[in-house]
C-alpha cells in the first residue's frame, strides 16, 4: 500500500487551499484501473477535461481517500506553509494504514503515528499515490471555486479559480475584497488600496 498527499491553490490570490490524500494498494487493482492510472500526472499539467475524466477512477481504484482544506481566513492569520503542511499531514493520517508507504509531494511532514513521512521532489511525476491525491485536490478546489463564483460575482473565480489573472486583479480594484481574499498577499491588499484611491478620486 502506498499513501500519497498533494496539494492545491497554494499560489492564489483567492480561495482556501485543498490538501487531498489517496491509499493505493496496486497489487489490488484490475488491468483497466491500471491502464486508466497511467495516465496519472501532475493535475496541473494535465487539461480541466482529463482531471475529469480521471476523478472518478481515482476515487473507484483508491482504497481510501481524505480531503482537507485551509480557509483564506486561516492562511491569513496563521500563514500559508503553517497551512499548508498542516492540510497535507491531516488529509495523509487520515488515509494512513499500518505497513503502507507516506509519501508527501515535496514538502517535509511530521512523522504520522511515529511512521516517518517521505517527501518526495516532483511527487507527482513518479508516485500514482501522489499523482492521484493531486487529482482530487485539484478537482475538488476547482469545484468549490466555481460555487464561491455563484456568491462572489464580478471575480471570475468560475474561470481564474482565484489565481492571479489581470481581470481578477481588475475586479479587486473595481469591487475591492471579498471574504475568499487573502489578505496576507500584499499585492492583493496593494490593489483594493489603489482601487479604492482612484475611486475616491
Amino acid at each position: 500500500m502506498v499513501c500519497g498527499a498533494d496539494e492545491a491553490g497554494r499560489a492564489c490570490f483567492a480561495g482556501p487551499l485543498v490538501a487531498a490524500a489517496v491509499r493505493l494498494r496496486p497489487a489490488g487493482l484490475g488491468a483497466r484501473s491500471l491502464a486508466a492510472l497511467a495516465r496519472l500526472d501532475d493535475s496541473k499539467k494535465l487539461s480541466e477535461r482529463v482531471r475529469a475524466e480521471l476523478y472518478p477512477v481515482v476515487l473507484g481504484a483508491a482504497e481510501s481517500v481524505a480531503i482537507c482544506l485551509r480557509s483564506a481566513r486561516a492562511i491569513d492569520e496563521r500563514r500559508l506553509q503553517v497551512c499548508n503542511l498542516e492540510a497535507n499531514r491531516c488529509a495523509l493520517a487520515r488515509v494512513a494504514a499500518p505497513g503502507a508507504a507516506l509519501l508527501s509531494d515535496y514538502y517535509a511532514l511530521a512523522p504520522i503515528a511515529g511512521r516517518d513521512v517521505v517527501d518526495v521532489e516532483g511527487g507527482d511525476r513518479f508516485s500514482a499515490a501522489i499523482a492521484a491525491a493531486s487529482i482530487v485536490a485539484k478537482v475538488t478546489r476547482d469545484r468549490l471555486m466555481a460555487r464561491l463564483a455563484v456568491c462572489h460575482p464580478g471575480y471570475g473565480f468560475e474561470h481564474n479559480r482565484g489565481y492571479y489573472t489581470p481581470d481578477h486583479e481588475l475586479a479587486i480594484a473595481r469591487l475591492g475584497l471579498c471574504d475568499q481574499h487573502r489578505r496576507s498577499i500584499k499585492r492583493v491588499t496593494e490593489r483594493a488600496a489603489a482601487g479604492e484611491s482612484e475611486g475616491a478620486r
